[in-house]
């Protein structure tokens, strides 16, 4: 019995691991890499361009309120205010005409570039709410994982239990 448990728990962590990995891997695609080449953008028609993808994809999967967090809500974690930065960022750039001065076009990249990237450490980083893959199920993954580790710990816990419990019969018998 203990190893079908086992099993089961070995196959349960594999799909947990495969859909996160999917879904980590689907908002890379295609909405992160977006925000980045927006902020990698040299022209703001360029990055408009990517922006609106990303918040299209944003829109499409409802990812534009909330908050990613389960116990206590951070300002990190606020999904509407990140998403309502980004929406006004791309109502910045999609007033830029033929006549905005090269001056004005370089503050609204360089302004852009703030709202989505982090520059406080020594590497330049996207800002996205985290868990924004997973959410909004961040609660569920997070009581399945707890369960999954609880139920491995009891199994591994039992398992040597078992094991020791053999070790100290083939001592006892071994004297006789």
């Amino acid at each position: 019995m203990k190893k079908i448990i086992v099993l089961l728990l070995l196959v349960l962590c594999s799909v947990i691991a495969l859909v996160k990995a999917m879904s980590n891997v689907e908002i890379n695609q295609k909405c992160f890499s977006y925000l980045e080449l927006a902020a990698a953008a040299t022209t703001p028609e360029i990055a408009l361009i990517h922006l609106k993808k990303a918040t299209k994809y944003l829109e499409q999967n409802n990812l534009t309120s909330g908050y990613t967090s389960i116990i206590y809500k951070t300002r990190d974690e606020n999904i509407g205010f990140w998403y309502n930065n980004l929406k006004q960022s791309e109502a910045q750039l999609e007033k830029v005409t033929a006549q905005t001065s090269a001056v004005e076009k370089s503050n609204l990249l360089s302004e852009l570039r703030k709202t989505l990237l982090d520059q406080s450490n020594k590497d330049t980083i996207l800002k996205t709410p985290p868990g924004l893959a997973v959410y909004p199920n961040n609660k569920l993954w997070v009581i399945s994982i707890f369960v999954i580790c609880i139920t491995a710990v009891g199994l591994i816990i039992s398992v040597f239990m078992h094991l020791n419990r053999i070790h100290i019969y083939d001592e006892y018998f071994r004297y006789m």
